[in-house]
């Protein structure tokens, strides 16, 4: 069995994704499909429309064969941390020969020259990009690079899917990677459309989703000290003391967002920083966590592939089947998964979802 990896959020799923199953298939030759999907909250920074269980539900019914969870921790982090711990999952699963993504490029030798291009020059792309602070990171990094190398093809950063493949390619190691030009039905346009209608046709419940989320944030903010606060992921260069000051007269969370905004943040560095709050996790934490690997959703070619993978030793990274034994066994997992376990927690509380039956601790992966 050969697989093909992909890195998803299926926030809803939709055509796009449909569609990139289907090429990368084809491309690659793979009899099999691993995807590696974001706990309930995303990386824009919102919760997701769907749970984890039900979300990774119907990826396997859609053409996935095997969906791994990508911890919390790095679902919410700078595309960085989010392209690094994806890779990671995949690479350290021993399942993946190829990684397939869609891009609007379409052209993977292109992606790979600008990636080695930001892999060399990482170092005086960061020192360049101080001088630009009062800008959004992905302007400071177009400027910096372009001090470096005139020529440079810029255009290919500024398209958001071209921009996550090139970090995908900066820390891939093991596994071929494919592209597959973006069709109509685009990943961006398609999911933003699909939660467009799921808002619009369910504006009661969108709006109560919003308030919890907006209340139990108050509530931590309020009794959290600024000094605690300056400790969380995001915070740092004013927003932290701005969203301290901020806080306490907002009376929802399109309130607190429009008073945080600035030239030098984009919203969604905005909402991950307000994750990072509701879920404690601090500064550079991804940084230091390690994967695991976590299946939530399989059908039997996925259980195959799965149960080969361990049989033959080809996993490098803890797997977590039967908890809290395997958590005892890895101790260095523990925070990580105690804030997945907490991400859940919230998400039952916003979604209005029975909290015990949706425990981490009390479901299984969905044999589909």
């Amino acid at each position: 069995m050969t697989a093909v990896g992909i890195v998803a959020e299926f926030n809803p799923f939709h055509n796009g994704h449909r569609y990139l199953i289907e090429k990368a298939k084809e491309i690659t030759g793979a009899d099999t499909v691993l995807a590696v999907m974001s706990g309930n909250f995303t990386q824009r920074g919102e919760p997701a429309l769907f749970s984890k269980w039900k979300r990774a539900e119907a990826a396997v019914r859609s053409g996935v064969d095997l969906v791994l969870e990508l911890p919390q921790i790095f679902a919410v982090s700078s595309a960085d941390e989010f392209a690094r711990g994806s890779i990671e999952i995949l690479e350290q699963s021993g399942m993946a020969d190829f990684l397939a993504f869609g891009s609007e490029s379409g052209d993977i030798a292109e992606l790979k020259r600008v990636s080695f291009f930001l892999n060399e020059n990482k170092e005086e792309i960061r020192e360049l990009g101080f001088h630009y602070r009062k800008i959004s990171y992905p302007s400071s990094q177009e400027r910096a690079v372009l001090e470096l190398d005139p020529d440079f093809p810029v255009s290919v950063l500024r398209e958001p899917n071209n921009l996550l493949g090139v970090k995908y390619l900066q820390n891939i190691r093991s596994m071929k990677p494919v592209t597959v030009l973006r069709s109509d039905h685009g990943y961006i346009e398609s999911a933003s459309a699909e939660r467009r209608k799921w808002i619009e046709a369910h504006p009661d419940r969108f709006e109560r989703v919003q308030e919890r989320f907006f209340l139990v944030l108050k509530g931590i903010l309020l009794r959290m000290k600024e000094e605690e606060l300056l400790r969380i992921q995001g915070t740092q260069g004013g927003l932290g003391r701005k969203l301290f000051e901020e806080i306490s007269g907002a009376d929802s969370l399109e309130d607190l967002m429009a008073a945080l905004k600035t030239k030098a943040y984009t919203r969604a560095h905005i909402s991950r920083m307000i994750i990072s709050v509701l879920l404690g996790i601090q500064l550079d934490e991804a940084k230091r966590t390690h994967v695991y690997i976590r299946p939530l959703a399989l059908n039997q070619k996925g259980a195959l592939l799965l149960r080969n993978a361990k049989k033959k030793d080809r996993m490098t990274a803890p797997f977590l089947g039967k908890l809290p034994r395997d958590l005892k066994r890895y101790p260095e997992l523990q925070r990580v998964f105690e804030i997945d376990r907490l991400a859940q927690k919230y998400y039952s509380l916003f979604f209005e979802e029975d909290a015990y039956i949706n425990d981490d601790f009390v479901c299984s992966p969905v044999l589909v």
